[in-house]
């Protein structure tokens, strides 16, 4: 708000100050002003010690003052106490404040959240199925059968030789602990014995397969 000025004048010829009352703002400022005249006067305010000028006086004088405060204010003439001046001051209206615009916040942006790769199953290992084991056949022993020599083509009155089959040498009984030192000769004796068979049964046939022996 911009400050004014109010202007009072104190009559050089009377005995007053005109106008006599005001209402001002907080800010403003009294112009008391009195020409030269034939009445002594001044302005004294009664918040101040000090007069406007010091002494009453016929001359022009001219005296300010700003309030700046609220609140009611008196003034008089010091020769003339019925010579009043009264002023209202009003406090100065204190702007209202304009509400400050808040500003808008940006909208926050909601993450999007990163999918997660979905695994992959790998399949077990199929096994394959045991195969049953496949038992594999016993060779069993076959029987050899005794070889018997074919009829020879000399002439009829020879006699045809037959292998005969080799006779299994009957067991030995075990000698007794009695025997003495007979064990071992008995053993040498067998073995002999049993040369002497094989090695007449290898002759013979031998002989058979050759044949009978033509006369020259």
């Amino acid at each position: 708000m911009v400050a004014r000025n109010f202007d009072v004048i104190a009559e050089p010829n009377g005995l007053e100050f005109s106008p006599a009352k005001l209402t001002i703002d907080e800010g403003d400022t009294v112009v008391v002003d009195h020409p030269e005249g034939l009445q002594l006067h001044n302005v004294h305010w009664d918040d101040r010690e000090n007069a406007c000028p010091g002494e009453p006086t016929m001359s022009a004088w001219t005296c300010n003052r700003a309030f700046n405060k609220p609140g009611t204010f008196r003034a008089i003439c010091d020769i003339h106490p019925s010579m009043t001046l009264t002023v209202k001051v009003i406090a100065a209206a204190t702007p209202t404040p304009k509400p400050t615009k808040k500003p808008t916040p940006a909208p926050t942006r909601t993450p999007r959240p990163t999918p997660r790769p979905t695994p992959r199953v790998t399949p077990a290992p199929t096994t394959a199925p045991a195969q049953p084991a496949t038992a594999s056949p016993t060779d069993e022993p076959v029987a050899t059968p005794a070889v018997t020599a074919a009829p020879s083509a000399a002439p009829s009155g020879s006699p045809t030789a037959t292998v005969a089959p080799a006779s299994t040498p009957a067991p030995i009984p075990a000698a007794t602990s009695g025997a003495g030192g007979a064990g071992p000769l008995l053993l040498l004796l067998v073995l002999m014995t049993g040369g002497a068979v094989g090695g007449g049964m290898l002759l013979r046939r031998r002989s058979a397969a050759s044949g009978p022996s033509r006369p020259e």
